[in-house]
This record gives C-alpha cells, structure tokens and sequence, in this order.
C-alpha cells in the first residue's frame, strides 16, 4: 500500500498537468488515450464507481466543449441528421424507463448511450489530422493488447474457457469485431499512404498481429466479418495481371518448403477457430440462437410500439421463448440479449425506436459509400461499417463505443469534404 501511495505522489505533477492540458488546451490528447484503451478498457476499473476511462471520456468531453464553446454556434454539427438523430434515440431511450420492466436497467442503458454521443461528438468537433492520430493510438493499442493479452484479466463468465482469446475483460467476439474494424482502417487508409519501406513493414507486423488475435478469439462471427476486409482487398488487387497466379506459384512453393511447420501452425491457431464451427450442433449458446431470435420477435410483437425498455430485454426474454434458454454467461442472474441488432433495438425500444437506429445506419451508409469514390479514409470506413452489419447479425452491438466513434469519423470527414467543394 505504502508503496502504491508512493508512486501516485511521484505520478500526481504529472497527472495533474495532463488533466489540465485535456480540459483547457487539447482535449485530443485524451482522445487519443481513450482509443489507445479501448481493446483492454475493462481491465481498468474502479470498483462499482466505473471504469478509468468513464472519467477520461467525461473529462474530454467537458474540455471539448470548453475549448469548443466560442465557437459551437458557428458549426454545422448541429445541423447533421446522425447527430440529431443520435441525440433523439437518447431522448426516446431515457423515456421507454417510463413503461420499462426494468427501469433502473433502462437508466443505465440510457447514460452509456450518453457517453457514445460525447464520443462521436468529440471526434466530429477534431479535424482530420487528429482523426489519424486517434486511430494510429487505435491501431497501436490493438496491437499491443493482442501481444499481451495472455497476461491481462480475463471477463467474468470466461474462467474456464481458457481456449479463446481475450484482452483486459472483453468479450471474445466483441473484441474481434473491435479488432477487424481497426484492421480495416489500417489497411485501406494508413497502409497504402505509407512511401518508406520501413513504415509500411511496422505497419504490416501492426496489422498482421491484430489479424492474429482475430483468429485467436475463436468468434464465429469474428470469422465471417473477416471475409469483408479481405475481399475488398482481393478485388483491389484483382486488376493486376497474373496476381492470383503468382499468389498460387508462391504459397504452393512456400508450402513445400515449410510443410511441417505450416501444418503445426495451423494446428495451433486454424484448427481450434474451425472446430468452433463443427461444434455447432454440440454448443448450448450457438443451438439456443435460433430460439433466442423466436422469443426477441415474441417480445415485438407484444411491445411493437414502444418496447420493453432501453437494455430490459434479457428480464423478459425467458417469458416469451417457448423452449428453456440458457442463463447469460456474464450474468446468469438475467437472460440472455437477443445476439441480433435489429431486434434487439426493436424489441427494446419499439417501432420509434428502430426506425431512429435504422435511419442513424443508413445516413452513415450513405455517407461511406460517397467518401469512399475518391478518399482512402471513406474506403476504410466503409468496410468498417460493413463489419459492424456482420457483427450486429449474431451480436447486439447497438451499444458499442467503436460504432459511435466511427460514426463521429465518417460525419468528421463527410462535413470537411463539403467544405472542402464549398471553398
């Protein structure tokens, strides 16, 4: 104890002075460690007050508006239909604890969407510059997450399942969600504007190691979303003669020469995630899906309207499922959530609810899909949003920091192209 006391004193100047910088001067800076902490955050609690990076995403948002405030009148933000739209779902979510079956649950849910909207805020009230910053810190905390991730904590329900990959409490599949949308940014904006030789091998051993945590995570999910970078960067390289056939010439070389230990590596690493699939009919979780989607359209049907109350849905889920569910992995005190976005924001929520999400899905759709033409950073965020719609088929993903972090990117860099065509 005496000890820990000792280095708070020696750290606290420094403390201090970082605090002050993130509320007065540049509240960037603490952006930048919020995306840095965002593959271990869990690892960093503080009991039933909150995790570390609660505070430094308030924090960094009182200085964001601080620094801003002078200004805010003048910007456009306001003007952005995601932005109202996100704030609307925040006023529909704080409402449905009206007529929740769970209101203190509702709450909650209501508060973290809270702290998404100062995230995507944040991050639509920086420029360009500092939106590469932030997602370089992304890509360097994945990184370095997945190198250490044998040493960090494991999430409560996963004690035992000692086979799949994890970083500081994060959910498998989560974190490889996480971990393939910060492989697509790095691929399609970072990697092919590097001109040195030894940048672009850093960036590869970067990008190559957070592909290998996605495979080490053994998610199903995590799998089938890894098709989408990788196929657009299949038909990328597609134009270029005899690529496919020079690709084929050297992997059959490679492994005549490296046979054994190609096959000791995938023994290590591809067997297991593959063996998750043939063990499907066997896994309680992945055989109660189906029946999980049949009691989450039970519950809209009933609540069509209005819902059962922003994040309630795992209180009511067993009454509507006509088979026995299994019990939540992290809770087994509450049921299951409906491992589907759609549904789960619709059951949750209602009709005015979903129709809000869906909308906030399709302006940013269309805004990846008119950067992507000619900019590298609308290429990497459209494959990042396509990730999302793969993760969101067999997760409930509407809660996630990264979704409203990419959202705050891709309003940052659609508003500074109109700027950009306006001047």
């Amino acid at each position: 104890m005496k000890e820990e006391i000792m280095v708070f004193i020696l750290l606290s100047p420094i403390i201090i002075y970082l605090l002050f910088v993130i509320l007065f001067k540049n509240f960037a800076i603490g952006f930048t460690i919020i995306m840095f902490m965002l593959p271990f955050e869990n690892l960093l609690g503080t009991g039933e007050s909150g995790s570390i990076s609660r505070y430094l995403i308030i924090l960094t948002g009182v200085g964001c508006f601080l620094q801003k405030s002078l200004v805010l009148n003048k910007l456009s933000i306001f003007k952005d239909p995601i932005f109202n739209l996100i704030l609307t779902l925040i006023f529909w979510s704080f409402a449905s604890i009206l007529w929740s079956v769970s209101p203190e649950t509702s709450l909650i849910t209501t508060i973290t969407l809270i702290g998404n909207f100062i995230l995507f805020s944040i991050v639509f009230l920086s420029n360009r510059k500092w939106l590469s910053i932030y997602w370089i810190s992304l890509l360097i905390g994945c990184t370095a997450s997945v190198i250490l991730g044998n040493f960090l904590a494991r999430p409560e329900g996963l004690e035992n399942n000692l086979d799949r990959f994890t970083t500081g409490g994060q959910d498998p599949n989560d974190l490889a969600g996480l971990l393939l949308i910060a492989f697509s940014v790095g691929v399609y904006v970072f990697y092919s504007q590097l001109k040195s030789k030894r940048s672009r091998l850093l960036m590869f051993f970067n990008l190559a190691t957070i592909l290998i945590g996605v495979l080490l995570t053994l998610s199903r999910t995590g799998l089938i979303a890894m098709v989408v970078p990788l196929s657009f960067l299949a038909l990328r390289k597609f134009k270029k003669k005899y690529f496919y056939l020079i690709i084929l010439l050297f992997t059959s070389i490679l492994y005549i020469l490296g046979m054994d230990t190609i096959n000791e590596f995938l023994n290590l690493f591809i067997s297991p995630l593959f063996s998750r699939f043939n063990q499907l009919d066997e896994s309680q979780f992945a055989l109660a899906r189906w029946d999980i989607w049949l009691a989450a359209i039970e519950v809209i049907k009933h609540n069509f309207f209005l819902g059962v109350g922003a994040g309630a849905l795992p209180y009511v889920i067993d009454d509507y499922s006509s088979v026995r569910l299994p019990r939540s992995t992290y809770n087994p005190e509450i049921g299951l959530v409906a491992h589907n976005i759609i549904l789960s924001v619709w059951s949750e929520m209602g009709l005015i609810g979903i129709t809000i999400f869906v909308t906030i899905l399709f302006f940013g759709f269309q805004y990846t899909l008119n950067l992507s033409k000619k900019d590298p950073w609308g290429l990497g965020m459209l494959v990042s949003i396509l990730v999302v719609f793969v993760m969101g088929t067999t997760l409930s993903w509407e809660n996630k920091k990264i979704l409203y972090i990419l959202f705050g990117s891709i309003c940052l860099l659609y508003e500074s192209k109109k700027n950009y065509l306006d001047d």
